[in-house]
């Protein structure tokens, strides 16, 4: 099961998308872990990344050394600028 504290210990460590003929490195940098709400556990996390490729909001392969493949939904927010992207996978889970 996917918790916000699998992935707290990981915090600093780079995932890896490929895209085309690329690895883009994502440092997870933040875990904001909202709670239950209404039945459901909240959470996001937050990657940041190189400006250039810029990802889409879509589905990526993120690869990482201990928790292996994961895909996730993750969109650039509010935070990007010339120099990095900030992008966001939110969850919402059964508590």
């Amino acid at each position: 099961m996917i918790d916000p504290a699998a992935f707290q210990e990981h915090l600093g460590t780079v995932f890896t998308v490929r895209h085309g003929d690329r690895s883009v490195p994502l440092e997870l940098a933040n875990v904001a872990d909202r709670g239950v709400s209404n039945g459901m556990r909240q959470f996001s996390l937050f990657f940041h990344g190189p400006a250039d490729p810029l990802l889409g909001d879509r589905i990526e392969t993120l690869e990482h050394g201990t928790l292996g493949p994961l895909d996730l939904f993750i969109v650039p927010v509010i935070g990007s600028n010339t120099a990095r992207a900030v992008y966001e996978a939110c969850f919402s889970l059964p508590a």
